[in-house]
C-alpha cells in the first residue's frame, strides 16, 4: 500500500449522510459506488417504509451481497436462480 499522499479524498453522500473516504480509486468511481448504494437504500425504504435507517442499510447490504454472490457464481460458470 502506498503512503497517504497516494490516496484521493472523496466526500460522498449516502442516504443523507456525508462520508469522506481516502481511496486509491478515482473520485468518479467512488461517487458512482455511493450513488448505487444510495439508490439501493431508497429502493429498500420505498418497499419497506416502516424500517429504521439502520434496518434499511442492513437490508440493502444483504441485497448487494446477494448480487455480488450471484455475479461471482455466474462468472464461475454456475447458474443463477
Amino acid at each position: 500500500m502506498g503512503s497517504l499522499d497516494d490516496y484521493n479524498r472523496v466526500t460522498v453522500e449516502i442516504w443523507g449522510q456525508s462520508l469522506t473516504l481516502r481511496t486509491q480509486n478515482e473520485a468518479e468511481y467512488v461517487e458512482r459506488l455511493a450513488q448505487y448504494v444510495d439508490q439501493r437504500m431508497a429502493s429498500v425504504a420505498e418497499k419497506n417504509p416502516r424500517l429504521s435507517t439502520t434496518q434499511v442499510a442492513l437490508l440493502a447490504a444483504i441485497n448487494l451481497t446477494d448480487e455480488l454472490f450471484r455475479a461471482n457464481k455466474n462468472d464461475a460458470g454456475g447458474e443463477s436462480k
